[in-house]
């Protein structure tokens, strides 16, 4: 008897010093652990092939190749699920991190096996299906449209229903879209890194851009979800029935840009445009659908490779779409530009240095004005 107090005393101990710990399982691992869970599989072996990145094409293999394999995407419904969000961003559900939600090489494990759950206070438990929908950079508004939406996109396409969503909802651009995505407000729960909550149902989507052969300077969207976002944001702004002036010619602006995005030069840059029809932007100056829409009616427009050209997405059949690539340089933008068929070309005044570190947060420096010229001569359909 004494035997067996001294048993069950370690046995509690161990289980209390595992469920401080958050393990990294695949899903099939998950599964094993979890057996009522339902996996809803969404892609397999989903192949994308476009045609070269014009620039550095001598690197494309390790930067941005042009086909490939998208990784497999997954939606588990997790009963009885506790999810929690780390610090960081990581999304971790019954303290385990599923290594199919993993964002390509971003890991929080690094070296170690396993790490320690943070102190979980205050978990807010919730009656009914919670979808979770976060990434680890939400705050961008490129990464918020493209994969966070994509992942909704996800869900409706398979018909997932939900009671809540739990997203992030701390930006202007977030509530707008998710507005103009038609969510009833009373259904979103407002995302924060930090918080867990319990919930009769736990529906998470794995990555949706998760590509592991790829090392920087690319993020690869299959087309059907891409498309599905487009249709969907587009119907929701028609909706809104927007009353504005829609120039042809467009010329996204980066004097709202932050200190080290702005570029010192971009007037001088402007005025070689300007006598072309442009007319210049600044996007954070109008809400979500009008920028949509301004984009939409627009026939050809300029952007510096960022933020700006992920408006591309809503763009008309016919745009013409020219992207400046300077201190950053990522095929992102031209392979979305390819699966929705549209006219791409660029402009670069770019570094072997800016494509193998990227300097988005460096400070911006002036665009070379011959590089424009030239490409002004040599471009008489702008």
């Amino acid at each position: 008897m004494k035997f067996l107090n001294i048993f069950l005393i370690h046995s509690l101990i161990f289980i209390n010093l595992e469920s401080s710990f958050i393990y990294k399982k695949n899903i099939e691992q998950f599964i094993y652990q979890y057996p009522a869970t339902k996996v809803i599989q969404c892609t397999h072996n989903y192949r994308f092939s476009y045609p070269e990145f014009p620039l550095y094409q001598t690197y494309k293999a390790k930067r941005f190749p042009n086909e490939g394999m998208h990784t497999d995407i997954f939606i588990l419904e997790v009963p009885h699920g506790l999810a929690h969000i780390h610090p960081y961003g990581f999304v971790f559900i019954n303290n385990i991190f599923i290594k199919e939600t993993q964002l390509k090489d971003l890991d929080p494990f690094k070296e170690y096996e396993v790490i320690k759950v943070p102190e979980l206070n205050n978990v807010k438990n919730v009656a009914g299906r919670v979808l979770v929908l976060n990434h680890l950079y939400s705050y961008n508004y490129g990464l918020f449209i493209l994969d966070v939406l994509s992942s909704l996109a996800l869900i409706e396409m398979h018909k997932v229903e939900y009671d809540y969503v739990w997203i992030p909802y701390n930006k202007e651009f977030i509530k707008e879209a998710l507005d103009i995505w038609g969510i009833d407000s009373s259904k979103i729960i407002p995302l924060e890194h930090g918080q867990a909550l319990q919930a009769d149902t736990i529906i998470v989507p794995t990555n949706i851009s998760q590509n592991p052969e790829v090392y920087s300077n690319a993020n690869y969207y299959p087309d059907f979800l891409l498309k599905y976002v487009r249709e969907k944001m587009l119907e929701g702004v028609q909706k809104k029935n927007i009353q504005m002036d829609f120039p042809e010619k467009i010329f996204i602006s980066r004097k709202d840009a932050s200190a080290s995005r702005k570029i010192p030069n971009e007037d001088e840059v402007f005025a070689l445009f300007e006598p072309l029809g442009y007319q210049r932007f600044e996007f954070s100056k109008f809400s979500m659908a009008e920028k949509i829409a301004v984009t939409h009616h627009a026939k050809s427009i300029v952007t510096f490779m960022g933020s700006g050209s992920t408006n591309i997405l809503f763009a008309s059949s016919d745009i013409k779409f020219y992207e400046i690539h300077q201190n950053w340089v990522e095929a992102t933008f031209y392979f979305i530009a390819k699966s929705l068929g549209f006219h791409y070309d660029c402009m670069n005044d770019s570094t072997y240095l800016d494509l193998c570190t990227g300097m988005p947060w460096s400070q911006g420096r002036p665009l070379n004005i011959q590089v424009v010229k030239e490409f002004i001569k040599n471009h008489p359909e702008l």
